[in-house]
């Protein structure tokens, strides 16, 4: 379960992701394949469009995939995917927390 905010509506949206297939499934709005089992999903603001895009972080290679926005690369194995507005721009930052050296 990944409910967010995927619509501009301000009602939080029921959402499914399974690993299997990759498959995220929004309640009413859409399906589509973006990321695999071993992913941490990330989803956010990431445009600043009010509503939140499908992201997944792959720790493996430290891949930050946002669906129809960006790809860019922070972290690797080990590091907590932490994701927010950090400057209050109104769009959410990738961002990561490596637990050994804090």
């Amino acid at each position: 379960m990944i409910p967010g905010y995927y619509d501009s509506d301000r009602a939080r949206d029921i959402a499914v992701f399974r690993g299997s297939s990759g498959t995220w499934s929004v309640r009413n709005l859409t399906r589509f394949y973006f990321g695999t089992s071993t992913d941490a999903l990330v989803p956010g603001d990431y445009n600043g469009a009010g509503r939140w895009e499908a992201g997944i972080f792959r720790p493996s290679s430290g891949l930050w995939s946002v669906r129809n926005v960006t790809r860019i690369y922070l972290g690797s194995a080990g590091d907590w995917a932490l994701p927010a507005d950090y400057n209050v721009d109104g769009v959410d930052e990738a961002a990561v927390f490596r637990s050994s050296s804090g």
